[in-house]
């Protein structure tokens, strides 16, 4: 007999774990949830809502980002070529091509 300990959030029905994620920015799951477990991870790499604000995001984050995230998992991207974020839409757009 297996005894295995899930946690509570493991636990959850993968529709409702979405639904926890819709209200998460996309650091918090691909660099927090997603190292949990193998199911978080699965479930991180096969959840479809992703809204990447890339305005708040370390610049360094986003060629991460953008090799983790199934572009077709994207709803939608806020980039930015303000002073903080020079060469942000270059440097994302350089990452896709990977």
């Amino acid at each position: 007999m297996s005894t295995t300990n899930k946690s509570r959030l493991e636990a959850l029905a993968i529709e409702v774990i979405y639904r926890i994620f819709d209200y998460l920015d996309a650091e918090t799951i691909l660099f927090s949830l997603r190292c949990v477990s193998k199911q978080l991870y699965s479930v991180a790499i096969t959840y479809n809502r992703y809204e990447l604000d890339f305005r708040y995001m370390l610049k360094s984050d986003l060629p991460v980002i953008a090799r983790i995230i199934n572009p077709e998992n994207v709803v939608s991207i806020t980039l930015s070529d303000e002073l903080r974020t020079k060469n942000q839409i270059k440097l994302f757009f350089f990452s896709l091509s990977y």
